[in-house]
């Protein structure tokens, strides 16, 4: 599961243990049920294009316990139609 794009920017992010945990689960079980070993970056890049499929309401947050409400109404609703024209 290596990501192939050239154009790949390298990101820190700060994750707590609960959360690394949590990614290093899902790796374990991809692994163990016949799949090739992805990284922790992939995952997080999945997550990532899944939040831009979604595309949250984020005008006006004032908090990350605010940003989590929005997305999760936006995870709700699904994924946002297509800018194309």
């Amino acid at each position: 599961m290596r990501n192939q794009n050239k154009n790949s920017l390298v990101a820190n992010i700060g994750l707590n243990r609960k959360q690394i945990s949590f990614i290093d689960k899902i790796v374990r079980e991809i692994r163990f049920s016949g799949g090739r070993k992805p990284s922790r970056s992939s995952i997080v890049r999945i997550f990532t294009k899944i939040a831009m499929l979604l595309r949250p309401d984020v005008s006006g947050i004032r908090s990350e316990k605010e940003f989590e409400k929005r997305f999760f109404h936006a995870f709700k609703i699904g994924p946002k139609k297509s800018d194309k024209k």
